[in-house]
């Protein structure tokens, strides 16, 4: 909560990683049909044994691209404990507050669990 200025501009600068990944890997795909590969990993592996040269390249390329696949799901394995966490301190306010609604984990106004909504007619 005290770093939310940092993780907007992570956040933005994450984003923009992301759409010159997204443009590089059309890109990547692209070059791969026009040299009459599939778009995809096998492709690129037929790309490389057709063409030496492009090996050292390849497998940075694989490297990278399991070392952000690591990242991701570190990422997102914080991001569910701290999702539990607010779940849970939720829940934990909810009985001090007398059965009111709370916010629930995606910022939207929840109704307590087992407690009805009230309906009165005009």
């Amino acid at each position: 909560p005290d770093n939310f200025d940092a993780l907007n501009a992570t956040t933005s600068q994450k984003n923009t990683c992301i759409e010159q990944l997204v443009a590089a890997g059309k890109d990547r795909e692209l070059v791969l049909k026009q040299m009459g590969f599939t778009a995809d990993r096998a492709g690129l592996e037929d790309a490389v044994s057709k063409h030496p040269k492009l090996r050292k390249t390849s497998q940075e390329l694989i490297a990278l691209g399991e070392n952000a696949s690591a990242l991701n799901a570190a990422n997102g394995a914080a991001i569910d404990t701290y999702l539990k966490h607010t779940q849970q301190a939720l829940q934990a306010l909810q009985p001090l507050v007398g059965g009111t609604s709370l916010y629930d984990a995606s910022g939207r106004p929840g109704a307590v669990k087992g407690q009805r909504k009230t309906i009165t007619a005009g």
